[in-house]
């Protein structure tokens, strides 16, 4: 270009060159990156350097600072001090919602602290999700336990199902995948057919596995809540070790009692029995993983018996897939509610005490089970995954951090997304 074809522009040689000599920076990034440029020029540290609280250079630079080390800073989740219980409320719970947290304390925080949702996007959607799977069986399992209730004494033995009982769920079941179809919840039409079929076929395998199970009793109750609105039960109180007191509220999938009286619970399982395996009286959460069972069981002894009634909890795995119509579940004695107890006392500590960390699952080829809070982007979480490792290790947690500590033993296996 000609020296008089340059007379109606400015040459900046570079980016830095620009924001050197500009007289009036358009952002608050040029701003600081030329106060920065100048230090730098005047050979100043500029590790020691202040920008300010708000400043995105020093936000960054404290970023970068907290993942050089094995710090646990607010950028892995230490909110010490910034949530108070007002905020996060611990003092009414429900036990799904504590396992949140015991599974990843960060989707606990963005789902349950700042009530922030995974976007539904159902054009997307190739078949039916394991939510929607999961909300057929159980939808259709209580309309049939109500109307059988209604027309069926609940006193004797367990009851022996025939084929119209089978026919009669099925129909549920129908009826619920139709409402499905209508919202538009199935996915595409060539999967939903086959989909549809199977999870019928789970609707009569409900009925004619009942003897599968090695506890059974008589139905007493279908969705048995308590502390919820229109139930007949209030809430169960807990007072921890620590003398916090927690009120839990929740619904029961089905209630039975058996001829001597004590009572089953049972809680119907559509996914994987993988995240259950260990589950006994002697690992009755898996480090706070699975809380359902002991609370569930204080609810049923509180609507059909009393203190000392004896009951077995179970999960139910309902599915015709190979290995399914297995139960997990234990008798839930003194020893398992103080177990329990202490459990939940280490959550709600860790709730209180901000402590928030990202704990992402292994990464799969299929991108099962993946937290869509730790990895929003599906792209991966492997370097969350390395940050969750390191600082598990060391005492960065407090008190909490003995949930995870592989030197307790405890090894918390996260949920399945069909939970």
């Amino acid at each position: 270009m000609q020296d008089d074809e340059q007379s109606w522009a400015t040459l900046i040689p570079s980016f830095v060159s620009g924001v050197r000599t500009t007289k009036i920076p358009v952002s608050l990034n040029e701003f600081d990156l030329q106060y920065l440029l100048d230090c730098l020029d005047q050979n100043q540290n500029l590790a020691a350097t202040s920008l300010g609280a708000s400043s995105p250079f020093e936000l960054g630079r404290q970023l970068i600072e907290s993942r050089d080390n094995q710090t646990f800073s607010r950028y892995d989740g230490n909110l010490a001090g910034v949530v108070t219980r007002k905020g996060i409320r611990t003092d009414v719970v429900s036990p799904t919602r504590l396992q949140d947290w015991a599974d990843c304390p960060h989707k606990y925080f963005m789902r349950h602290v700042l009530a922030i949702r995974e976007p539904e996007r159902p054009e997307d959607q190739i078949r039916v999700s394991a939510l929607d799977r999961g909300s057929l069986i159980h939808e259709s399992a209580d309309r049939f336990f109500r109307e059988f209730l209604e027309s069926r004494s609940t006193d004797g033995e367990p009851v022996t199902y025939t084929d119209a009982d089978v026919a009669a769920i099925v129909r549920h079941g129908q009826e619920v995948a139709t409402e499905l179809e209508t919202r538009g919840a199935v996915g595409r039409p060539i999967f939903w057919a086959r989909d549809r079929e199977a999870l019928l076929n789970d609707l009569r395998g409900l009925l004619i596995n009942e003897q599968k199970r090695e506890i059974r009793g008589r139905v007493v109750a279908s969705e048995f809540g308590f502390g919820i609105d229109g139930a007949s039960v209030g809430a169960i109180r807990r007072t921890l070790p620590s003398g916090r007191v927690v009120t839990f509220r929740g619904s029961i999938d089905r209630v039975e009692m058996t001829e001597n009286g004590d009572l089953v619970v049972v809680d119907y399982k559509t996914g994987s029995v993988e995240p259950y395996k260990g589950l006994s009286s002697g690992e009755p959460t898996l480090a706070g993983t699975k809380l359902q069972l002991p609370i569930y069981a204080l609810g049923a002894r509180a609507g059909f018996g009393n203190d000392t009634t004896l009951v077995h909890s179970m999960y139910w795995f309902t599915s015709n897939n190979p290995g399914r119509w297995q139960t997990k579940g234990y008798d839930v004695t003194d020893q398992v509610l103080s177990d329990f107890d202490s459990t939940i006392d280490i959550i709600i500590n860790g709730i209180e005490r901000g402590v928030f960390p990202a704990r992402p699952q292994e990464n799969t080829w299929s991108g099962a089970g993946r937290c869509p809070y730790c990895d929003p982007d599906g792209l991966g979480s492997r370097e969350l995954l390395k940050r969750w490792e390191a600082l598990k290790l060391g005492e960065e947690f407090g008190p909490v951090g003995v949930l995870w500590d592989p030197k307790t033993g405890n090894t918390p296996t996260q949920g399945s997304p069909d939970d």
